[in-house]
């Protein structure tokens, strides 16, 4: 018995081992897309920016823009704004920049783009310059944008440019001062910001959006300056801030109880959106590990070797009323198949009842059979008797000299054809 249950557990713990190794393996497929690098992602570019500095003081916003062009192809550097308009017919209206000045490096011409498409250039071109200008503009379908145009292209080397604004930007105005969204480093989506630092002078309150706290990121007041630095701002990752001006700074555009209260209200609502977006991206990542779940179960269920069912004793003693070969059948779950068993119980309930003698004789089991059979068998029983005279020796049959007789094809044979029938 003690070898039969260390035999069952090393079966168990063989199988868990198989299960556990196929489930890590495929775990370890599943997660190398997490784990090995995307090549391009967040990367720097053909272009890229070194470092990005700006300095909105009240409605003034300087920005300089280091650029790092790595090959030729170009022929523009610029600043757009994607939620603000540049139409110097609507200068003053809520939601509207106007260009106080811009300074290009040498050899460049300064241009803007309104927002109806139309180019101006600050500058004298030539008349096939100024169609290269006008295409390239029309190709990238620019809108409210000011940069810098090369005429001859851009060669490989660093750029810089400076540009400074007045922002009428739409607020919402109360008590305690006006709040609005400043959206800056959003020109040029697509480059890659190795760093980007901006100071707010003179503002009750400066703060990052929402979202970008996976950036690298920070935010200090000191004497009523805030300094925000993130390093690297990867593309298509918009530093924008949220910002209170005192009363009088910015033009009023709308009213409300509270700037300040208005501010924690719309950075509560970009977190909610901040999160949900990040669970709609990691969804798609998330069934990744639904295969390697779905074979292990699979392998559990149908791909395992299994072992015969154990037979689990219910403690509660059999009927006397029954025959030992029965109980047996019963207790072995499998009703109908007479098994070793199922002999062995049939030969002790016989001798149970003096049927037959069970001795033990230097050591040995001997079974003594009687000459005739007894009248009062069942079928099992006299099956069993006349199976057993057969192996036996004028009677006397030693028990472990049975399985040996066994293993001969005649003996099996004659064993089917007496107790096949009770099958």
């Amino acid at each position: 018995m003690a070898l039969a249950r260390l035999a069952w557990a090393s079966y168990v713990r063989r199988e868990a081992l198989e299960a556990a190794a196929i489930a890590g393996f495929l775990a370890l497929l599943s997660l190398a897309q997490f784990l090995l690098p995307i090549k391009g992602a967040g990367e720097p570019g053909d272009v890229a920016v070194e470092e990005y500095r700006a300095v909105l003081d009240g409605a003034r916003l300087r920005e300089t823009i280091v650029y790092r062009v790595e090959s030729g192809g170009y022929y523009m550097l610029y600043r757009d704004w994607r939620r603000a308009s540049l139409d110097p017919a609507a200068a003053g209206e809520p939601g509207t920049v106007w260009l106080e000045w811009i300074s290009c490096p040498p050899g460049s011409v300064p241009y803007t783009v309104d927002s109806s498409g139309r180019v101006k250039a600050m500058g004298r071109l030539d008349g096939v310059h100024w169609i290269i200008l006008k295409s390239k503009v029309s190709e990238a379908g620019a809108r409210n944008e000011a940069g810098c145009f090369f005429p001859g292209g851009l060669m490989p080397g660093t750029y810089t440019v400076t540009v400074e604004w007045t922002l009428y930007p739409p607020t919402a105005c109360g008590g305690d001062g006006c709040y609005y969204r400043l959206s800056l480093a959003d020109a040029n989506a697509h480059l890659y910001y190795e760093r980007a630092v901006v100071e707010v002078r003179g503002y009750l309150e400066a703060r990052l959006k929402p979202g970008l706290e996976r950036l690298a990121a920070s935010v200090e007041e000191e004497d009523g300056v805030f300094r925000v630095v993130v390093a690297p701002l990867p593309p298509s990752k918009p530093l924008e801030l949220l910002l209170v001006a005192p009363p009088g700074v910015v033009p009023e555009a709308s009213r409300v109880d509270s700037a300040l209260g208005k501010l924690e209200w719309e950075a509560r609502w970009d977190q909610v959106k901040a999160s949900v977006a990040t669970l709609v991206l990691l969804a798609p990542r998330a069934l990744i590990f639904i295969p390697p779940i779905a074979v292990v179960v699979a392998y559990a269920r149908y791909g395992r070797e299994r072992l015969p069912a154990r037979p689990v004793p219910s403690g509660i003693p059999p009927d006397t009323g029954e025959k030992p070969w029965q109980v047996a059948v019963l207790y072995h779950g499998q009703p109908g198949v007479f098994d070793d068993n199922a002999l062995a119980a049939t030969v002790l309930g016989l001798a149970a009842r003096g049927m037959v003698r069970v001795e033990e004789e230097g050591g040995r089991t001997v079974i003594r059979l009687p000459s005739e059979p007894p009248g009062d068998l069942d079928e099992a029983e006299r099956a069993v008797l006349d199976f057993l005279r057969e192996l036996s020796d004028g009677g006397v049959l030693y028990a472990d000299e049975i399985p040996g007789k066994l293993r001969s094809p005649e003996t099996a044979a004659r064993a089917r054809q007496l107790l096949g029938g009770l099958r």
